[in-house]
């Protein structure tokens, strides 16, 4: 990938660019599951921590429930001690095609964000399935 300079000489350079700092996800640092019907399913729970204006998203087909564990989250982490960085906050639920009903996502995201900002080891939690409601 380059970027275009005016031609010097009639001749057209390409001079190569620094690839842009990817923010990435972080692996699936916790596992909740998804319920259909009697059948549980795994979800995945990937936290980005970015630069950015201050905000905090939930994307993955999250319903209402789902969507309000910002302010549970939010007020948990503050009553422990922790506080959320002023930067963008980004909960990813996969599978995205799967719909997430119910609080009991509250506290892995809790724990993926508290991994995200280092309050916790990234992989003290891999292979553990976790479900809980903050309040």
């Amino acid at each position: 990938m380059g970027v275009w300079r005016p031609p010097p000489h009639n001749s057209y350079i390409f001079s190569q660019i620094d690839p842009p700092k990817q923010s990435h996800y972080h692996r699936p640092l916790v596992s909740p599951v998804a319920f259909e019907g009697s059948e549980a399913r795994a979800v995945d729970v990937q936290v980005q921590v970015a630069p950015g204006l201050p905000a905090f998203a939930i994307v993955g087909l999250p319903d209402k429930a789902v969507s309000e564990a910002r302010e549970r989250v939010r007020s948990a982490l503050i009553a422990s001690g922790l506080a959320l960085p002023a930067r963008r906050i980004i909960v990813n639920l996969a599978p995205a095609d799967l719909p997430k009903e119910g609080s009991h996502y509250d506290l892995p995201i809790a724990l993926g964000l508290m991994a995200a900002i280092g309050a916790i080891p990234p992989d003290a939690l891999t292979g553990f399935t976790v479900l809980g409601e903050l309040g």
